[in-house]
């Protein structure tokens, strides 16, 4: 019995090893050929025609992987030509072609990322390529126009690689328009879901601010799918972006940013309204967004689109205007204030009103708006769940406002639920006082004692 188990194990060995043997011999091969590969050289890849799917890289990418990988973009070809001999030069353009008529197997061969050759075409913004490649996949079906769409549409959406992108994902992320254009073209009723990250490429173009990819998968795509990780929107990706665009470009081109933002929002009204009304995981709906980021003009769009997003909380209970005023956004809080004067009333999860929030803000701007606001003259002094009055939120805080502070109608005596005001607030800390607290105690003092400050 142990003598059979060990012929077994050695018959397993001798097999293993020559599968080593025949990887290193095509990794040879795969060396000796891989310059005429890059160089799209034809003639030296018929010896081996009938064996093209077994020459491969480590990472199993085959000739053609490695050939449009290599090749630069069409504006640059005739740059990259220079030092090529005139006939790899005119062959270049039909090589994949004729290797694929070598070996059709390739069409489908995938590297171990699962990435095929449509993924790398669209990849790198090789549209010629990618319409060749999808040429191929319904060649066999020419007589029947029915099976040419579903072979074209199983390349489409059913191949994906290992992060379940398909080649328009792959085209989106790299902001290849002519090869977005050609593969939404293609078959506009594909509505290409979610990747494994839980982008489409929808989200994916709003996400990264690409205009034109965006319009083109709206104007030709009869459903495409718009959610996004995190149970976010395109929409909710469009302010993203601004984000992320305000942390990275010179201050110099804000205003260009703010206009490709407006548009943009504007595209993905134009293709659901309703987008306005889906919140996030978080609750947080793109009004909520706009708001954060300060991004007034986005919002007045939104808020056009939809007022009553004005009204909606997140799951902490803070609506636009709570957003705004906790950063001190005070183009936005005016749209805001402006457009539903009735949502300042609102308070969030802990009781606290808009006044609170700008005064957390620290932004003297943002709190002089507000007492500027003689409307807004009862949320002064209103309290929160823990008895504090926007004064006893400051007064704990290492911040100085004297123009709030002095403010005739804010209350220096209001007491909380533990029967504290904000001069005890302040002395509660006992071992150190800032600066800004001394100047804080001297003025609420002498106020409370009836004296000019």
């Amino acid at each position: 019995m142990q003598q059979h188990r060990g012929g077994r194990n050695q018959d397993a060995d001798q097999t293993l090893r020559a599968g080593i043997r025949i990887r290193e011999k095509n990794f040879e091969l795969m060396d000796s050929l891989y310059k005429a590969a890059v160089e799209g050289h034809i003639d030296q890849f018929r010896a081996h025609a009938t064996t093209l799917d077994q020459i491969l890289t480590p990472k199993e990418n085959t000739i053609l992987h490695i050939h449009i990988t290599a090749r630069p973009p069409t504006k640059l070809n005739s740059f990259w030509k220079i030092g090529l001999n005139r006939k790899s030069a005119e062959n270049e353009g039909n090589f994949v072609r004729k290797i694929l008529d070598m070996c059709p197997d390739l069409l489908w061969k995938a590297n171990t990322k699962g990435e095929t050759l449509l993924h790398i075409a669209a990849r790198h913004g090789h549209a010629d390529i990618a319409k060749d490649l999808i040429d191929e996949c319904k060649r066999p079906y020419q007589n029947d126009p029915e099976k040419c769409v579903e072979a074209a549409r199983m390349m489409l959406l059913a191949v994906t690689n290992e992060s379940k992108d398909t080649a328009l994902h792959e085209a989106v992320r790299h902001n290849q328009v002519d090869v977005v254009k050609l593969l939404t073209k293609e078959d506009p009723r594909v509505p290409y879901d979610a990747n494994k990250a839980g982008e489409t490429p929808l989200y994916l173009a709003a996400e990264r601010g690409y205009k034109d990819v965006m319009k083109d998968i709206l104007s030709t795509c009869k459903s495409p799918a718009d959610h996004g990780p995190m149970g976010r929107t395109a929409l909710h990706a469009a302010d993203l972006h601004n984000l992320r665009a305000f942390l990275i470009i010179p201050s110099l081109t804000i205003c260009v940013l703010l206009l490709f933002s407006i548009e943009m929002t504007k595209m993905l009204l134009d293709f659901k309204k309703t987008l306005t009304s889906k919140p996030d995981q978080r609750g947080w709906l793109p009004l909520h967004l706009a708001a954060h980021l300060g991004c007034y003009k986005v919002l007045k769009e939104l808020l056009n689109a939809d007022k009553s997003a004005a009204y909606k909380v997140n799951n902490e209970g803070n609506i636009a205007l709570h957003l705004a005023a906790g950063r001190g956004k005070v183009y936005s809080m005016l749209e805001l204030i402006q457009s539903c004067p009735s949502c300042c009333e609102i308070t969030d999860n802990e009781g606290w009103n808009v006044f609170h929030f700008a005064v957390h803000s620290e932004s003297r701007k943002a709190v002089q708006f507000l007492l500027n606001n003689h409307s807004l003259g009862n949320l002064v002094n209103e309290k929160n769940h823990q008895g504090k009055t926007p004064l006893l939120e400051h007064a704990a805080s290492d911040s100085y406002m004297k123009s709030f502070i002095c403010h005739p109608k804010v209350d220096k005596l209001a007491f909380d639920n533990e029967n504290h005001n904000a001069i005890d607030t302040i002395l509660l800390d006992m071992f150190y006082f800032s600066p800004n607290q001394v100047r804080q105690l001297i003025h609420i003092q002498i106020i409370s004692l009836g004296a000019k400050s």
